[in-house]
């Protein structure tokens, strides 16, 4: 999971066996690396390339890393009329959310 929306602070840790020989993983379909910790990445949808050393290719289309959602602000505002005062309300939602 990443630490804040649209961040580089997730990873992706993947488990896989059996195909021939060394198993590398890509999420790109291009570079492939032995490891199979990705880290750091940005949340959200990832597609999984896995292949063994034939070149025999797993493709898993939709793998999230999780994120919080984006922090999003409103803002209410009431004008001047004469001498009362106006007012403005900031309202903040989404975001990550403190234990």
């Amino acid at each position: 999971m990443a630490g804040c929306y649209g961040d580089t602070t997730g990873s992706l840790y993947i488990e896989a066996s059996g195909g021939w020989n060394q198993i590398e993983y890509s999420l790109d379909g291009t570079t492939y690396q032995s490891g199979n910790l990705f880290d750091p990445i940005t949340g959200g949808p990832k597609t999984l390339y896995i292949r063994d050393s034939l070149g025999c290719t797993l493709i898993i289309d939709t793998v999230e890393v999780g994120q919080p959602s984006r922090l999003v602000v409103s803002i209410a505002a009431t004008h001047v009329i004469g001498s009362t005062p106006g007012t403005i309300t900031l309202t903040a939602s989404g975001g990550h959310t403190s234990i």
